[in-house]
């Protein structure tokens, strides 16, 4: 998968701004975290401009939703989680996923135990 399959999208002298969710160790300013280096593998090359705002995963989905932003660069791939916060479901591009993370999620003592993403379906989860 590479850039060029996005390139079509925009004239090449549209900047293309990219929210990225911000994952301390994982995706950040560091210009070797893990995620910033398959950013600039995947934009490698790219004729149009391409500029990367870092930014908490809440507020990454905001601006998109507001349409500040032309995409998410670390975001899910259930189409119906951003459709049912308003993103028509025909302004929708998700590609493929380009690397998996796993997580592991904790509860306070007494609380439900999580077993999938359904289970977080309406809670607030802070990275």
């Amino acid at each position: 998968m590479g850039w060029e399959r996005f390139g079509p999208l925009y004239a090449d002298d549209h900047e293309i701004v990219i929210a990225g969710t911000e994952i301390p160790a994982l995706f950040d300013e560091t210009p070797n975290s893990p995620y910033r280096r398959i950013f600039s593998a995947i934009t490698y090359g790219a004729k149009t401009p391409v500029r990367l705002e870092l930014m908490p995963p809440l507020r990454t989905l905001h601006v998109l939703l507001e349409r500040s932003v032309d995409c998410l660069f670390v975001g899910g791939t259930n189409a119906q989680s951003y459709v049912d916060r308003g993103m028509p479901a025909d302004e929708l591009l998700i590609s493929d996923v380009v690397n998996r993370t796993q997580l592991k999620l904790y509860t306070r003592p007494g609380e439900p135990i999580v077993n999938s993403v359904a289970d977080l379906d309406g809670d607030v989860v802070a990275l």
